[in-house]
């Protein structure tokens, strides 16, 4: 049976950070992070397998405006990232379907802060154990 890569589309309508929810969210994307490396024998020129370490989440979201609770709350400069639960990213698809996203274990690794022409954007890279999605059935 072949599997079909799954295509994303619709806009981002919010992010549940916590306890606020954010609506200026220009985009969001991720990747899942898996490390493969080839289990290799003296006397075999090819490799006898796969040694598989575990995987992860990797992505990045970007605002338009600094979240005040990001910066004090899950990812002050002074100490160690804080998991933010929940973090849940609300769509909307092109065919008007509710879609949301959960992220478990979810940290802020960095906050980079930079111009789209005279559109700020604050880049938010992020770490997470894992994301599952829910889209509503059509009615």
């Amino acid at each position: 049976m072949a599997t079909t890569l799954k295509t994303l589309t619709g806009r981002v309508v919010s992010l549940t950070i916590g306890a606020d929810t954010v609506t200026n969210c220009k985009s969001i994307k991720w990747k899942t992070s898996h490390t493969i490396s080839p289990r290799l024998l003296p006397s075999s020129k090819i490799p006898v397998g796969w040694l598989q370490s575990h995987s992860w989440i990797e992505g990045e979201f970007n605002l338009l405006s600094l979240c005040s609770s990001i910066q004090t709350t899950h990812a002050p400069a002074i100490s160690d990232a804080i998991i933010i639960s929940p973090f849940i990213v609300t769509g909307e698809t092109t065919d008007g379907l509710a879609v949301t996203y959960t992220f478990d274990g979810l940290i802020i690794q960095s906050i980079e802060k930079g111009l789209e022409g005279t559109e700020p954007v604050f880049t938010h890279k992020f770490l997470a154990y894992s994301v599952t999605e829910a889209v509503e059935e059509p009615a």
